[in-house]
């Protein structure tokens, strides 16, 4: 958690050259365990700070990227892509 504003909006820095599922499984995590319901992932390490932003919300999880409810493989995948990180 890099940043939390007034306990209502998470704020997730990077600076990467892309943005991966790994980093939104995070921020998803952040917001669930933090019960904050907004979050911005914030990718720095692009020409226009603008296209390096990401919002989420705590139903995100369960939306595709189409903005209509997903089905179990989004989820499988975000659960998937957080798995390296149990091991470092």
């Amino acid at each position: 958690l890099d940043f939390l504003i007034e306990n209502s909006l998470v704020l997730e820095l990077k600076a990467v050259q892309k943005l991966e599922p790994i980093h939104q499984a995070q921020l998803l995590t952040y917001l669930k365990l933090s019960q904050v319901p907004l979050g911005l992932l914030i990718n720095f390490n692009v020409p226009v700070l603008k296209d390096g932003l990401q919002r989420m919300t705590t139903g995100d999880l369960f939306r595709d990227d189409h903005g209509g409810r997903s089905n179990a493989t989004r989820l499988l995948r975000l659960l998937i892509a957080s798995i390296p990180c149990l091991f470092r």
